[in-house]
């Protein structure tokens, strides 16, 4: 079926998208406390287009070439976005350094 939704009505499910909320606001500031770069970090945040069809894939769920090509296509223009202006490579937004790991947990 559909996504799972957490047992308990309205009440839990509002609940669970805050602690979600929560968690992840948390570790994209202490990505940035540690000295992470925010280009990198708006990079690594919106990957979650590509990790969201992968993670499905992973879990028996039929992924359609449409999705994939859509999210390449979401995730290459962030990453034209966030390169622009910079003096790095755009191939420096894939060289992850320690703050990076929070951006990818959040």
């Amino acid at each position: 079926g559909g996504p799972r939704r957490p047992r308990g009505g309205a009440t839990l499910t509002a609940l669970h998208l805050a602690l979600c909320n929560f968690g992840v606001n948390a570790f994209f500031n202490v990505g940035l406390a540690a000295g992470g770069a925010a280009t990198k970090a708006s990079f690594l945040l919106q990957s979650a287009v590509v990790f969201t069809p992968a993670l499905a894939a992973l879990r028996g769920e039929r992924v359609g070439k449409a999705l994939w090509g859509g999210s390449a296509l979401a995730l290459g223009g962030v990453g034209l976005i966030a390169s622009s202006g910079a003096s790095a490579s755009p191939l420096a937004l894939l060289a992850l350094s320690g703050p990076d790991l929070f951006f990818l947990a959040s």
